[in-house]
């Protein structure tokens, strides 16, 4: 069957007979997954490409070439940028509103001229500040002042004016030696350096008595030891020399040095002098109202600026060429290609006589932009806000598609699989033999349809919906209007969720949810998916939303292309 892609519509004539021929009778259980049943990939859109801004918006501004197009959130407006004037003869909107004098320089404040004078130069900064100040040091004359900025402190130490001589030989304690430039301290360790040397002539002159005589002799600068062997009855040798000496240790300072530590030389460890010099006065105040000038030459005679106006005096018979009208004002108005120059009584000002048009009117309707091709898709501005919609979804991976190993034995869909840019979900129908057999058994083979066809559809939706095998009249009247292209798979399941037989069953809204994945996709839902239900349930959204949500989801659609069926 031809797909046809149509708007989706609530069944009515056709619908409403169906829906009286849905009777209750005894629930079939059915226990195996159809032949169509599998894994089927579900990408996540495509990333966008092209977000200019970093904010989701690619452009709210659209330069154009007399002016800017702005997006106000409502509508795209265009500010023309002012029309340009051609006769501005200074480049500041006014004749003349500065003049430059010897010492600095005249400004029209737009009543009278102020003299703003120059800084008197340097000449020449004082000598340094005194070794012993710490205070900023100010110094003042005629022409300005000048102040010093500087940090005073250790600029350098004291050197060591040569160490003390070495610390007395019966000293065990650390030294310190002070004078007026600093402070030595000594560091040493303080040891054995030696023993005291045998003393001559003063050698015992005999050996012990024997072997338990005492076999040593003291002596005040050490002691002698007896070495000799003894042989039972008396020593093997009476040498004198088998007396050994063991002299005292003689103390003293094994190593040691002397450490420097000089005292602090203070001074201005950086500074400058700051010249701030007195403003010069005017030397061009050619008139007593302090206005630099007073006399502007015309061709035909001179203007001179007398009691805050500007009269022009004629040089001879010929009327002035530039007097337009005469209100003493040499020009109060200058006609300009784009507009007038006027003379407010204290400066130029300019005004367009209108305003540039748009050059880039792209759409005829004030609207430059309202949509932008993106590689993977396409921006568009709704509400307000640029929404980015993809034109498709990221490809599958391959590499983490479920094995057989790992299909459902039990009518539980299992957990979805993640991939790269995706994941893997099983869709299929859960159907087996039948465990009852209703009052008048229809015709059709119920308990095992083809897979993938209108039978096993129509099958699943009275089983998963209406918890019963069909009766003959409805399943047919439904079967001819899916194969006629008279409703379409979200007509047919319309027709099941809001019939007087399901409104009978007062589902919970809980309930409610789970049929529609039975339903929809048959199976069992997800977690994270009832939940986001189950809350749009709880806020404002109505059943019928909830319905549509499931009817225009990729899963459906996936379903729908799986059995040859138009979604809506």
């Amino acid at each position: 069957m031809n797909k046809q892609k149509r708007g989706f519509k609530k069944p009515i004539a056709l619908t409403i007979a169906a829906l009286f021929l849905l009777t209750l009778v005894p629930y079939i259980a059915l226990a195996q997954w159809s032949s169509g049943s599998d894994w089927v990939w579900f990408g996540d859109p495509l990333d966008y490409d092209t977000d200019q801004s970093g904010t989701g918006a690619p452009t709210t501004t659209i330069p154009d070439a007399n002016g800017v197009w702005n997006w106000s959130g409502s509508a795209w407006i265009f500010t023309g940028d002012p029309l340009d004037y051609d006769t501005d003869q200074s480049g500041t909107g006014a004749p003349t509103t500065t003049l430059p004098d010897a010492n600095g320089e005249w400004n029209w404040s737009g009543s009278a001229w102020v003299f703003t004078g120059e800084p008197e130069d340097n000449p020449g900064n004082p000598a340094a500040p005194a070794a012993d100040e710490s205070e900023l040091l100010t110094v003042t004359d005629d022409k300005g002042e000048w102040v010093w900025t500087g940090t005073w402190g250790v600029t350098d130490t004291e050197s060591n004016p040569g160490n003390p001589a070495a610390p007395a030989a019966d000293e065990s304690e650390l030294l310190t030696v002070t004078d007026d430039k600093g402070e030595w301290v000594w560091t040493g360790t303080w040891g054995v350096t030696g023993e005291k040397s045998e003393p001559l002539g003063d050698r015992p002159t005999d050996p012990p008595e024997d072997d338990e005589a005492s076999t040593t002799a003291s002596h005040a600068d050490g002691e002698w030891e007896w070495t000799g062997t003894w042989g039972g009855s008396a020593w093997e040798s009476d040498d004198l020399d088998q007396w050994a000496w063991t002299g005292n240790n003689i103390m003293g300072w094994m190593a040691g040095s002397w450490a420097w530590t000089g005292n602090n030389i203070m001074g201005w460890t950086a500074g400058s002098w700051a010249w701030t010099g007195n403003e010069k006065e005017a030397d061009t105040d050619q008139s007593e109202t302090a206005a630099p000038i007073t006399t502007i030459a015309d061709d035909n005679g001179e203007w001179n600026y007398v009691g805050g106006a500007w009269v022009f005096t004629a040089s001879g018979n010929k009327t002035a060429a530039t007097d337009q009208s005469g209100t003493a004002a040499p020009i109060t108005t200058i006609a300009d290609d784009n507009g007038e120059w006027n003379w407010s009584g204290t400066a130029w000002v300019f005004t367009a006589s209108g305003n540039k048009t748009a050059a880039t009117d792209q759409s005829g309707t004030a609207a430059p932009i309202t949509t932008i091709a993106d590689t993977n898709g396409e921006w568009n501005y709704v509400g307000g806000a640029w929404v980015f919609t993809a034109s498709g979804n990221k490809p599958e991976d391959t590499s983490t598609r479920p094995d057989e190993s790992e299909n459902p034995t039990t009518s539980t869909v299992p957990a979805p699989v993640s991939g790269t840019g995706g994941e893997w979900r099983w869709v299929g129908t859960w159907v087996t033999a039948s465990s009852s057999s209703p009052a008048s058994p229809p015709s059709k083979p119920w308990t095992d349809p083809a897979p993938n066809t209108t039978d096993s559809f129509l099958a699943s939706l009275y089983f998963a919906a209406l918890g019963r095998t069909p009766d003959e009249g409805g399943f047919d009247d439904w079967s001819d209007a899916l194969a006629s292209g008279a409703m379409t798979a979200t007509d047919v399941v319309y027709g099941f969720m809001f019939s007087p037989e399901m409104a009978n069953k007062n589902l919970s809204d809980e309930e409610y949810v789970i049929m529609l994945y039975a339903a929809f996709f048959a199976r069992d839902p997800d977690e994270g998916g009832k939940a986001y239900w189950l809350g749009a349930l709880a806020s404002d959204s109505s059943r019928y939303d909830v319905f549509l949500g499931f009817a225009n989801s990729v899963e459906f659609d996936v379903f729908c292309d799986a059995h040859g069926f138009v979604r809506i």
